[in-house]
């Protein structure tokens, strides 16, 4: 689905995006074999050429990087496909004050092979933490551009992810989709162990204060309800991207039948 935005260029926007389609140019490919855009001049569209190359070059050095700053962040969720066997799912819990401090108590980390859970006072250490993510080349949340990202950056000096960030609170919106997780994974039919049904970030700072006066089943409990929280977040990111490019089909296919004649 990357392969058919051109959102990434300068200047490009929704309009010009469109007006390259019905030009006859749907993905990166057939753009660089079109000698000429009508409404680009040779100069403009040569240096087009060069963004695209740049673009393609990146896909195959797996250099996710690349588009942090060139796509839209509301635009991040067409690089999971290419860069989701190198993703992870990211949520965290905290203490329910502002952040600073010890206010994160767990983060936990969901990718292909498994979970990775870091709690505060154990294994929740700024250096691993920073070390694991700077592996990946996509980063998955809920809403986490405007809660996890931030309260961690303002928790954890020197946290700075430099990768795309595919948020299924921002993806879920444009699909018509509203709410907060729980909410959006009963609408898709997703289902929790019952032990953790119907439990909320509410719920998961008074299990942490019951840790913190001893009560070690509240820590288990909290792992395990972070943890649904985090693995759920694939599932989403899948059935999120299959129904934004199904939605992006139709919108290519309208455009299709709008090409103007070379």
């Amino acid at each position: 689905m990357i392969r058919h935005t051109f959102s990434f260029m300068p200047g490009i926007g929704a309009r010009l995006e469109r007006h390259i389609w019905r030009e006859g140019a749907v993905t990166w490919d057939d753009f660089l074999v079109k000698e000429h855009i009508r409404g680009f001049s040779d100069d403009r569209k040569k240096i087009l050429d060069i963004h695209v190359t740049e673009a393609l070059s990146a896909l195959r050095n797996t250099d996710s990087g690349y588009f942090v700053s060139r796509l839209q962040h509301s635009e991040h969720w067409r690089l999971f496909a290419e860069f989701h066997k190198n993703a992870v799912c990211l949520d965290i819990e905290t203490t329910g004050t502002y952040p600073g401090g010890n206010a994160v108590t767990v983060v936990g980390l969901y990718d292909c092979h498994g979970m990775t859970t870091f709690i505060q006072g154990i294994n929740l250490d700024k250096c691993m933490l920073i070390e694991t993510l700077s592996r990946y080349k996509l980063l998955i949340t809920f809403a986490g551009r405007n809660f996890d990202i931030p309260f961690l950056e303002k928790s954890i000096p020197g946290f700075k992810l430099k990768i795309p960030h595919y948020d299924l609170c921002i993806a879920g919106h444009r699909l018509g989709i509203k709410g907060g997780l729980k909410k959006v994974e009963a609408y898709l039919g997703l289902r929790r162990d019952a032990e953790i049904t119907g439990m909320s970030g509410y719920d998961a700072v008074l299990l942490w204060n019951r840790y913190k006066r001893g009560d070690k089943r509240s820590l288990d409990l909290l792992i395990k309800y972070n943890e649904a929280d985090t693995r759920n977040l694939y599932v989403l990111a899948e059935t999120f991207y299959k129904m934004l490019c199904n939605k992006y089909d139709i919108l290519l296919k309208n455009e299709q039948r709008r090409i103007q004649p070379a």
